[in-house]
């Protein structure tokens, strides 16, 4: 019976797709989205020190300190006397727990006064944290990071961002202090107000769009695994918003939007849901395959699967350092386990099986 209904199905499915008109407004919109896709990233290009949006020239140096106890008086005091280097976008910078990157930022006194956001975009940062030096010889901060909740932030958003003075009433002395819990590069950024809420505004229509598509092909998912009475369409389904959920979280959109009021989630996330979406995308292809070809290899899912959900465990349970071990160790394992059985269905079974692939 469900043979009988699947196939009709299919036809008009491969029936509409012969349709020139159809396929032609299918074109346009993916080109749309491509087009609009590519007008929302900025043009920027890392280890320039000019952002041409805004015209705010930067300059900065670096100093990596271990003692946690340091005051902005004494790394100021340490950079004075020449101890700082020039900072570079492209560095990787020896992050770990109790150490700090401090940047010492030359903002721009000339020009109109007006608003500037300095941002970090790196979206899993554990903080970034802007002192800056008032006129009564004090020092001020303004913090972000995912040692802070989103909705606690000065500007909340999918990366940190500050908001900085430009112009005359610049401050004269301005340090960033950077933390994490393992090595990246570390771009930043200085926009005026108006570039950066454009930028922002552009990214998230994008992101929008995509996330609608995404939603509309789990709802299809659902519809059709009840039409069908096939099980496949429902896993493809939880499959791809596990995954929709995971670029979320990693570009930062979940923890603006979804979770902005607990900050150990946000940081927590970025390594539980990618790990889930290996097990879900596991998942779906050991369904595509099925019936699994040879007992190992459905013993062999089944275990990566387990170990999946074990390592989600064990991060949730011991933190970031063994999760991000773990979790690399996970994401290469998945490489072949995935693409490994969909190639050999694509060869013996269905060349459709290329398109999974």
């Amino acid at each position: 019976a469900v043979a009988q209904r699947t196939v009709p199905y299919a036809a008009k499915v491969r029936q509409l797709w012969r349709c020139r008109t159809l396929r032609s407004y299918f074109r346009l919109g993916l080109a749309l989205l491509l087009a609009l896709s590519a007008a929302s990233i900025p043009a920027y290009a890392a280890g320039d020190a000019l952002d041409r949006s805004a015209g705010v020239e930067m300059t900065g140096q670096t100093i990596i300190e271990t003692s946690a106890d340091l005051t902005p008086a004494a790394v100021m005091d340490r950079f004075v006397r020449g101890d700082g280097k020039p900072h570079d976008p492209r560095e990787l910078y020896p992050f770990r727990p109790g150490v700090s990157v401090w940047l010492w930022l030359d903002v721009p006194r000339h020009g109109e006064a007006g608003e500037g956001v300095l941002t970090v975009p790196y979206s899993g940062l554990d903080l970034a944290r802007l002192h800056l030096l008032a006129a009564d010889g004090s020092w001020t901060h303004l913090q972000a990071g995912d040692l802070t909740a989103v909705n606690k932030w000065v500007i909340p958003h999918r990366y940190a961002a500050l908001p900085v003075q430009l112009g005359p009433t610049a401050p004269a002395r301005a340090l960033l202090e950077l933390q994490h819990s393992h090595p990246v590069t570390m771009p930043w950024r200085l926009q005026t107000l108006s570039a950066f809420t454009a930028e922002n505004l552009r990214v998230l229509l994008t992101l929008g769009m995509y996330l609608g598509l995404v939603f509309l092909v789990v709802v299809l998912g659902g519809v059709n695994s009840y039409v069908l009475w096939d099980p496949l369409h429902m896993v493809y389904a939880v499959s791809i918003f596990v995954v929709a959920i995971t670029q979320m979280s990693l570009n930062g959109l979940a923890g603006q939007f979804l979770w902005p009021a607990s900050p150990w989630w946000n940081d927590t996330a970025t390594l539980v849901l990618p790990v889930l979406s290996v097990v879900s995308s596991s998942l779906f292809v050991m369904t595509v395959i099925r019936p699994v070809p040879r007992i190992w290899l459905l013993r062999l899912f089944q275990l990566f699967l387990a170990l999946g959900v074990f390592f989600v465990a064990t991060i949730l349970a011991m933190g970031r350092p063994i999760g991000m071990v773990l979790s690399n160790l996970y994401f290469v394992a998945a490489i072949p386990m995935v693409l490994g059985p969909l190639v050999w269905f694509s060869i013996k079974r269905s060349s459709y099986g290329w398109w999974l692939v």
